[in-house]
């Protein structure tokens, strides 16, 4: 192979191409990448300042965050101050979202630090799909209190063992809490009418 051949063609052609800069310094947290994603779909919605996202449950307090969640900023079209703030909520808590209007305005407003929101909209189409981990989950034991339970007591590794006999636990209380409903037919299913 002759040498001028070897050269890249870049060169023997008398252009010199720059070296491509480095964009990234090695790996980054998840936590740096997301504000620009989140600040371009909060903008898309309307909301200024994506704090009142990440942050509605110190805003509102636990109660109302549990059953509302802000989904959409709307502004007046002569402009102003005084937007619209939509809250989605499950069909059965729009009244109780609905007589806690001016409490959670005074909030979101102290929370801006000016007269930001001026109304509120309340939306049943969407599920705020904020559901509560179910009740009775059994907790994790920090170690043994005397001898570990039968089925674990071979196990050698002692988070392995912590670990199942938390699911036992838990799979004990849900069939317990199961046979304690009773059946889930809900009627009579011999088909008579007494």
């Amino acid at each position: 192979m002759s040498e001028e051949t070897a050269e890249p063609r870049a060169q023997r052609k008398g252009r010199t191409r720059p070296a491509p800069e480095r964009r990234a310094k090695g790996f980054l947290r998840a936590a740096e990448l997301t504000p620009s994603a989140l600040k371009s779909c909060g903008a898309r919605r309307g909301f200024a300042e994506l704090r009142l996202l990440t942050e509605w449950r110190a805003v509102v307090g636990e109660a109302l965050a549990s059953i509302c969640r802000p989904m959409k900023v709307t502004y007046r079209s002569r402009g102003g101050l005084g937007a619209s703030l939509i809250l989605t909520t499950e069909g059965a808590r729009a009244p109780e979202v609905e007589m806690q209007k001016t409490r959670i305005i005074d909030r979101v407003n102290a929370f801006y630090g000016y007269r930001a929101v001026s109304r509120i909209v309340i939306d049943q189409s969407r599920a705020p799909m904020m559901r509560a981990a179910p009740a009775g989950l059994a907790e994790a034991p920090a170690k043994w209190e005397g001898a570990p339970p039968a089925p674990v007591k071979d196990v050698a590794d002692p988070g392995l063992a912590l670990a199942l006999a938390r699911l036992g636990a838990n799979v004990k209380a849900k069939t317990a809490r199961a046979a304690s409903d009773g059946p889930a037919t809900g009627g009579n299913s011999s088909g008579s009418n007494e």
